[in-house]
């Protein structure tokens, strides 16, 4: 969550945003993926899946991930 959102979860998964981390690290990794496994990646396919996940739930407010790298 960005600064003043609160994280979002379910009791019995956890947080959405590892929920979607941990989903795209395992995408990036996959044999099934021809592509260089990549940080920059994961991290915005996470940010992006927390906010849809979390745009329609009553009681929290979408996620907005902030990412900022140095790395190329």
């Amino acid at each position: 969550a960005r600064p003043e959102e609160t994280s979002c979860g379910s009791a019995i998964t956890g947080g959405y945003f590892i929920n979607a981390f941990f989903s795209a690290l395992d995408k990036e990794v996959s044999r099934i993926n021809e592509q260089e496994p990549n940080w920059s990646s994961i991290i915005n396919n996470s940010i992006k899946s927390a906010e849809y996940k979390t745009q329609n739930l009553q009681g929290c407010n979408p996620q907005h991930g902030v990412y900022k790298s140095t790395v190329k």
